[in-house]
């Protein structure tokens, strides 16, 4: 039996194999390791892409509202820039009211 050990030296990953040729051997263990590199790279690549759609989306809770709509007063309060509109005029596209 004949074994194969190959190292990626920038990532420190080592994959084995051992088949009954040498060339078999180094054939599954280069496999090994780069479906272990295309691992770690699609993993970092979705680690990254959830940490924007995460910052992009907030955690959901009351503390990041925008704004609050109270059909029962009328009124409409912007919580960033502190601004108050009555709903009518908001709900009939004068949206800017809240900004200026």
């Amino acid at each position: 039996m004949n074994s194969a050990r190959v190292r990626h030296r920038p990532t420190g990953l080592v994959r084995t194999a051992q088949t009954r040729k040498r060339e078999n051997s180094l054939r599954e263990a280069m496999e090994a390791l780069h479906s272990a590199l295309d691992a770690m790279e699609t993993g970092a690549a979705a680690s990254d892409r959830n940490g924007v759609r995460g910052a992009q989306i907030g955690s959901g809770e009351r503390s990041d509202k925008r704004r609050t709509y109270r059909f029962q007063d009328g009124t409409v309060k912007d919580h960033v820039t502190g601004r108050s509109a009555s709903v009518q005029q908001v709900m009939a596209g004068r949206i800017d009211l809240l900004w200026a």
